[in-house]
């Protein structure tokens, strides 16, 4: 008989109107087996049916499923910390209420988890899909596809906290004690609080990845889902280097805030097609702005990618762009190097 109180694993589904996709999401995290685990999820006052799903599977599922309804919407970040707050296992794992979870491979974090008493959080790959997750579009695969352990401070930070799967929902399990006493330095307003888990954590933790596909994750060319909504504003752009800035005060490197930036720049650069597809040209236009000014203007110009998805930004309209940028998140090829071919194809 499970002890309630001494629970492995929280595997968290924070949920905003899902009636549509929620009820795969738990069902594939029901297939978990080997440890004792519970699926939390916390509903945002949704206005859908996603309220009834929920309390169909905590009727069925007595003390495994565990609804939790929000009196009023708290955003993103407050929900998600909200799951943290609420989850009794000793190692949470999240997913969104439209991805499925690879049952079978999640012991195998928990194990390492067990194994490594000095790491805080350890990474791995999920695969992408778009409307089965039997029909994998794309693997997202990280730091070479190898195990590595990374210590706290610069290594972890510089080696891993932008090579690793944090800027999704999941693929990451982590231990709840090392980060409940300091939840409250997570931004309530942030849509991305896994990466202010990642960084706080990477500061004063071990950290490792291990080349497992954890989870499959929806991709949508939707503007209301959360991934596509980013890219409408600033606002990530902002939190994140608010997050570098924050890091590189505490431990007082210059060098390690300047290595940070310029990792956070390139990954801007890889999803300028993104911002210019989902969002305004006003926002493009912003973004480019912050990118000289913050990855240097040299530096910025010398960069063929950069060079080459701003031309195509702004030369290319936007439904052939939005075609693109389907292709890339539905092949195992580069947007890069597509773009290369399409441009080569026209001389």
């Amino acid at each position: 008989m499970v002890d309630y109180n001494n629970i492995d694993l929280s595997i968290c589904i924070p949920v905003y109107n899902g009636e549509n996709t929620i009820e795969t999401a738990i069902n594939s995290a029901l297939c978990i087996s080997g440890c004792s685990f519970e699926i939390l999820i916390s509903d945002n006052c949704s206005e859908d049916n996603t309220k009834k799903i929920i309390n169909h599977f905590t009727k069925i599922n007595k003390g495994v499923v565990i609804g939790h309804f929000n009196k009023e919407n708290l955003g993103f970040a407050r929900n998600f910390k909200k799951c943290i707050e609420l989850a009794r296992g000793k190692y949470i794992f999240f997913i969104g209420a439209d991805d499925y979870l690879m049952a079978k491979n999640i012991n195998l974090l928990v194990e390492y988890l067990n194994k490594n008493n000095n790491v805080s959080i350890v990474t791995s790959n999920f695969v992408l899909f778009k409307k089965d997750y039997n029909e994998i579009t794309r693997k997202a695969i990280y730091l070479n596809n190898k195990e590595k352990r990374f210590s706290k401070g610069e290594d972890a930070l510089v080696n891993w906290l932008f090579y690793a799967t944090l800027g999704s929902i999941g693929g990451y399990l982590f231990r709840k004690v090392a980060i409940i006493s300091v939840l409250s330095k997570i931004p309530d307003e942030t849509i991305v609080p896994q990466m202010y888990l990642g960084g706080i954590l990477a500061t004063n933790y071990d950290v490792a990845h291990v080349p497992f596909f954890t989870f499959a994750q929806r991709l949508s060319d939707d503007t209301t889902q959360l991934a596509n909504r980013q890219y409408q504003s600033l606002d990530v752009v902002h939190d994140i280097f608010d997050l570098i800035h924050s890091i590189s005060m505490k431990v007082n490197n210059k060098f390690l805030e300047r290595t940070l930036v310029r990792q956070h720049c390139s990954g801007i650069i890889n999803n300028i097609i993104s911002y210019r597809v989902f969002g305004s040209f006003t926002v493009f236009i912003k973004l480019q702005k912050i990118i000289l000014m913050e990855n240097g203007l040299i530096r910025s110009i010398l960069n063929i990618k950069y060079i080459a998805f701003v031309f195509a930004s702004i030369l290319i309209p936007k439904e052939v762009l939005k075609k693109l940028l389907q292709y890339f998140r539905n092949s195992k090829e580069g947007c890069f190097k597509k773009l290369l071919e399409l441009i080569i194809a026209k001389e």
